[in-house]
């Protein structure tokens, strides 16, 4: 059973799929949220009982997953998001499918929990393409955060070579301190 295979759980209301991908400065990721999204975005903003326009539901989402989705970078800095848009899926009319965009890059952790404010059993999965390499997570009402195991960390990179540098740096200074000094009389 493939966990991305948003076919056989398509009508399940308690699974969300995100698809995540760095792209130089920003954070895209591909959501694909089951049709209770709705019944959570009026249980966090319950004025949306009384909306006339469709900016309401969209602006709730935004700080509805600006609360709930919450990433990270390798220096533990939170990434902004940055926007929240409809993307058009006329064969999965029983779900909703987003673009998301955050700012920012280096993801070391991610913190999920969309739609646990109304299904105990809810389940995020997290397909992440980073590096070549894909990780796979999921979330829980239980375990809402989960850090990133096995990506290369870029900036621990800089500073190995930082310190490889400093260190021929002086091998060759005290090379040069060892030939005899030469005194001009």
């Amino acid at each position: 059973m493939c966990v991305f295979n948003n076919v056989g759980y398509a009508h399940d209301a308690d699974k969300a799929y995100f698809n995540i991908l760095e792209k130089g400065s920003t954070v895209e990721i591909t959501a694909e949220f089951p049709w209770s999204i709705r019944n959570a975005l009026l249980q966090f903003s319950p004025e949306l009982n009384n909306a006339k326009t469709k900016d309401e539901f969209e602006n709730a989402l935004f700080n509805y997953i600006k609360l709930n989705l919450r990433m990270f970078d390798t220096h533990n800095r939170p990434m902004l998001l940055l926007s929240v848009k409809a993307i058009n899926d006329e064969d999965h009319a029983h779900q909703g499918k987003y673009k998301l965009i955050f700012k920012g890059n280096y993801i070391s952790k991610i913190s999920n929990s969309i739609l646990f404010n109304i299904n105990n059993n809810q389940e995020n999965y997290h397909r992440i393409l980073l590096d070549n390499s894909t990780f796979k997570y999921t979330t829980t009402k239980d375990v809402r955060l989960f850090e990133i195991v096995g990506r290369p960390n870029k900036s621990l990179a800089f500073y190995q070579w930082g310190i490889i540098l400093v260190g021929l740096g002086l091998i060759v200074n005290l090379f040069k301190l060892k030939r005899p000094f030469k005194f001009n009389n």
